[in-house]
């Protein structure tokens, strides 16, 4: 489902990055480029505006679940990169088992949850 994937890279990436991000997702070779980033966000490509942090309890898996669902997400998600990649899963189960450096998106472009090896953020316009 490419328009989640670009929906995510519309909604969350910042602007003077959106094309390149985009552009990842043509090829399977660039598209792990754009996956790998998720691992640590090192390179600060996500809009701060719409990052929420999750911290202590909050980044415990039924409250992440509880606050995306309060926030509108519907029962499945898209996932990209972790166990999942390119695939819908029920979203408890892909919070659950994807383990780190993924992105579930839930509304596309305006409600996703990222998750990487040493920080957690939904996503949110």
């Amino acid at each position: 489902m490419r328009n989640y994937e670009e929906a995510f890279v519309r909604g969350f990436v910042e602007v003077n990055r959106q094309e390149r991000f985009l552009g990842f997702l043509g090829s399977a070779k660039k598209r792990r480029k754009l996956i790998g980033e998720f691992d640590h966000l090192k390179s600060g490509f996500l809009d701060r505006e719409f990052m929420i942090p999750l911290r202590g309890a909050g980044s415990l898996l039924p409250n992440v679940f509880a606050a995306l669902r309060k926030m509108g997400a519907p029962e499945t998600c898209w996932a990209m990169g972790g166990r999942f990649d390119g695939q819908e899963k029920e979203l408890l189960q892909a919070l659950r088992e994807s383990g780190d450096g993924f992105v579930l998106s839930c509304i596309p472009g305006r409600l996703a949850y990222i998750k990487t090896e040493d920080e957690e953020f939904i996503l949110r316009r």
